[in-house]
């Protein structure tokens, strides 16, 4: 049934919206907030040239394993992800989950934009962020890091991260490529 009015249009889309917030909360366990996790294909090239369809294979079967996107250690490279941050939530912090395509420890030369505007605004609040991560020497290990946005992040914001690559950075002396599996958004 086709809604008549604007008034039940919004009320159908906040009802939705209240499904998916809802639906965010199960995945995390309730609690004080929603923090959403971005698989790789929530995220799209924003910077260089990833490739996305490249596969973390577990065991000895070649469809196992886990989507990624795959930074190379020869190039600059990102993806980017976005997200209106609900009324009542704070952005902590971001938790980038990855594995080395190869045995290469080292540095990784991490990079993450943020851009938050307000509804109605420019989008001129944003900042670039670099960073220096040890990563395992073991492959196909998934490590983690956070990274602490510097810029202000308000309820209702509309959040664009970027997170990424600085391969050609002499801070960056792993040799392989590094497979993004995914950012969360951490928040209370």
């Amino acid at each position: 049934m086709l809604p008549s009015t604007l008034e039940e249009t919004i009320a159908r889309r906040l009802m939705e919206y209240g499904k998916r917030i809802s639906h965010l909360e199960r995945l995390e366990g309730g609690g004080g907030g929603v923090s959403p996790f971005f698989h790789p294909h929530d995220m799209g090239i924003s910077f260089g040239g990833p490739g996305l369809g490249n596969y973390i294979h577990v065991g000895s079967g070649a469809t196992t394993g886990f989507q990624c996107w795959d930074l190379s250690s020869a190039g600059i490279e990102s993806v980017q992800t976005q997200w209106q941050v609900p009324l009542g939530v704070t952005v902590d912090d971001v938790t980038v989950y990855a594995a080395m395509q190869t045995a290469a420890g080292g540095n990784i030369r991490n990079r993450m934009a943020f851009n938050s505007m307000a509804i109605g605004e420019l989008a001129t609040n944003q900042v670039l962020i670099l960073q220096t991560e040890a990563v395992p020497a073991v492959a196909l290990t998934i490590f983690s890091f956070n990274v602490v946005p510097t810029i202000t992040i308000s309820p209702g914001d509309v959040l664009s991260i970027h997170p990424g690559r600085q391969g050609t950075d002499v801070a960056d002396t792993a040799a392989g490529d590094m497979a993004l599996l995914g950012v969360r958004i951490n928040t209370s």
